[in-house]
C-alpha cells in the first residue's frame, strides 16, 4: 500500500518511568537509533516503544531522522554533501545532553543504541570527534558502519543522486546548486 511521506519527520520520543521529573535522583538514559536500511522507517512508539526499559527505571529515548534522498543523497560536493540524517542524529544527542534532565535524565549517563541502520549510525557516533561527550555506552545491534551495507563510496553516492534528478526531470548537466535546487522543489512522494 502507498504509505504518505513528508519532510516533516524530526520527531522525538521520551519515555520516562513514573514521576521521573520529580525524582531527586537522575535516571539514566537509552538513546535508540531505528534501522531503517537509510530508506523508510520511524521511532514509532508501537515498534519500539518504551515496555521492556522503562520498568527498568530507565529513560528511552528514541528519534526520527531523515531518510532516503532527503537524509542521504550527496553530490560530492559542499553544496550537497550527503549525511544530513547522520547530522540529524547529532543534534538529538546534543538535545539529550541539554534537555533530559527535565525529564529526570542523567546527561552523564547516556547509552546509545541502534539496530540495524541504526546501528551502522551507533558506531559512527562511536568514531566521530563531533560525537565526543554526547554518550558514555554503546550498543551496535545488527551491524556496524563498517558493514559493507553501509556505505557508499562518494562517486556511487553523486550516481545514485543523478539518477534520481534525472528521474524527476532535473538537467543532471547543470550545476549542483542549479541541481540541488530542482530537486528540493520535487516533492517528497516523487523522491
Amino acid at each position: 500500500p502507498f504509505v504518505p511521506f513528508s519532510e516533516d519527520c524530526l520527531y522525538m520520543n521520551v519515555f520516562t518511568p513514573v514521576n521521573a521529573s520529580s525524582t531527586p535522583s537522575k535516571y539514566p538514559v537509552m538513546a535508540f537509533v531505528h534501522g531503517s536500511a537509510f530508506t523508510a522507517s520511524s521511532s514509532s512508539s508501537l515498534l519500539y516503544g518504551p515496555d521492556f526499559l522503562v520498568p527498568e527505571n530507565v529513560i528511552l529515548v528514541t528519534f526520527n531522522y531523515r531518510l532516503g534522498a532527503a537524509g542521504f543523497l550527496t553530490l560530492g560536493s559542499k553544496v550537497a554533501p550527503g549525511n544530513l540524517g547522520l547530522t540529524d542524529t547529532l543534534l538529538a544527542l546534543q538535545w539529550i545532553q541539554e534537555e533530559i534532565s527535565l525529564f529526570g535524565g542523567d546527561p552523564a549517563h547516556v547509552t546509545l543504541f541502534g539496530q540495524s541502520a541504526g546501528s551502522a549510525i551507533v558506531t559512527s557516533h562511536y568514531l566521530s570527534p563531533l560525537s565526543t561527550d554526547l554518550f558514555v555506552n554503546a550498543i551496535a545491534q545488527s551491524g556496524s558502519v563498517l558493514s559493507d551495507w553501509a556505505l557508499i563510496s562518494v562517486a556511487e553516492g553523486t550516481r545514485r543522486a543523478k539518477v534520481l534528478a534525472q528521474g524527476l526531470g532535473c538537467n543532471v548537466t547543470e550545476d549542483d546548486l542549479t541541481l540541488l535546487s530542482c530537486l528540493q522543489k520535487a516533492d517528497i512522494n516523487d523522491v
